[in-house]
């Protein structure tokens, strides 16, 4: 099996929801929508080649984790992600899900709810070091780095 998958695996398990969650700014009377389970930064080997464009989202779940790709939207933007095609891995232990409702004055939001999430990154960095998966743990980052 793949590093890659082994490692999306062990994130989903750990990180399918956040650890903890904070409504920094809420309007009443709108409606909350689903927190995101998780947050992630990657980069694949040919985005690196062509214009170093990092991308972002929700982790995939483990339904989503083909044989040998990706089949998640929020990673397989393009089409499906081969393991050996990601070159980079960022999740942060913290991050935030801002809403923004449209129809305020000269196209600002009239309504913004701000959620702040901590994700286990600790957690999943144990799993990680178990299953002998190559990571780094750098203060509120857990970061798989194949280059």
């Amino acid at each position: 099996m793949h590093e890659i998958r082994t490692f999306l695996i062990l994130a989903a398990r750990r990180l399918s929801r956040p650890l903890g969650s904070e409504l920094v700014l809420e309007h009443e009377g709108w409606p909350l929508p689903e927190p995101l389970r998780s947050a992630s930064t990657f980069i694949t080997f040919r985005d690196l080649g062509y214009d170093a464009h990092y991308w972002q989202g929700e982790l995939p779940l483990e339904a989503d984790l083909d044989d040998t790709y990706v089949r998640d939207f929020a990673w397989a933007r393009l089409g499906p992600i081969g393991y050996a095609e990601v070159a980079h891995v960022l999740l942060p232990r913290y991050f935030t899900q801002e809403i923004n409702i449209p129809g305020g004055p000269k196209g600002a939001p009239r309504f913004c709810n701000t959620w702040k999430h901590e994700q286990d990154i600790e957690g999943l960095s144990k799993d990680l070091t178990a299953a002998s998966i190559e990571h780094r743990l750098i203060g509120d980052v857990l970061e798989i780095k194949r280059f």
